[in-house]
């Protein structure tokens, strides 16, 4: 179904409370509409949750996604995340796949009260990454 430039601002055309926005009269560029969108309150999470519902590779690489979390994120001491649809970028002439992750990096941040600059604690003690696991 389409509509008008007329009946989108008049707000007739569509059924009985949709909420639509014109955003311009002229047609954007996709980052442009994300940008509008983000704007406008889409979080970083909806963008992510979307675009691993949209993996055409999600359903074959449901064990490498297992594996993943199994062997990295749960021995991780919460420092590394996956979310419950990452990303994947496969890399079948390697025999893998990528799979998105979060990293937790300690970092300083402004105290509101004072604005002072304080460190963050490590979650956990300082670890070798590489380290195999037993």
């Amino acid at each position: 179904m389409s509509y008008t430039l007329s009946e989108i601002r008049n707000g007739t055309g569509w059924p009985q409370g949709a909420r639509f926005a014109l955003v311009s009269e002229q047609p954007a560029s996709p980052t442009d509409q994300l940008r509008a969108l983000l704007k406008a309150g889409l979080t970083q999470a909806q963008v992510l949750e979307v675009l691993g519902e949209m993996s055409p590779d999600a359903p074959h690489f449901q064990d490498a996604i297992q594996t993943a979390r199994d062997d990295w994120a749960l021995f991780s001491n919460d420092e590394l995340e996956i979310d419950p649809k990452p990303l994947l970028s496969p890399c079948p002439e390697d025999g893998g796949c990528w799979v998105s992750a979060w990293v937790w990096v300690p970092c300083e941040f402004e105290d509101p009260e004072t604005g002072e600059q304080l460190p963050l604690e490590p979650k956990s003690t300082q670890r070798d990454p590489f380290k195999a696991k037993g």
